[in-house]
């Protein structure tokens, strides 16, 4: 039988340049649906599947995204952030958590969809 999987990684560091003016100030993931910003939607989502400890990867406007979302302790859940200082693509931005996940199974997502 497979171990759980309680770790996860979600990529949270786009421009999300087709949204135009929206995205200039508020990054993606804060962006409101239903009232919540998505990346704390998914965050919730991820408790309530079993998971304990999630990396995000910001990058356009991380200090927003960081300071919005916190350690994590609203959810139940242990966070820690890495920055893509250069938006230079989805697999770099997995590699810079991958001591995060070791050989462990892990979830990965983005932060901006629902």
């Amino acid at each position: 039988m497979n171990a759980p999987v309680t770790r996860a990684v979600l990529l949270a560091a786009g421009r999300g340049t087709r949204l135009g003016e929206v995205t200039r100030t508020t990054p993606k993931p804060l962006l409101r649906v239903g009232g919540e910003p998505i990346l704390h939607r998914i965050l919730g989502a991820l408790r309530a599947g079993g998971v304990r400890e999630v990396a995000i990867v910001t990058g356009h406007l991380a200090d927003l995204v960081e300071d919005a979302t916190g350690d994590g302790r609203r959810w139940g859940l242990s966070l820690t952030y890495f920055r893509q200082e250069s938006i230079d693509g989805t697999a770099r931005a997995l590699l810079l958590a991958r001591e995060f996940v070791a050989r462990e199974r892990f979830f990965l997502g983005w932060g901006d969809i629902v």
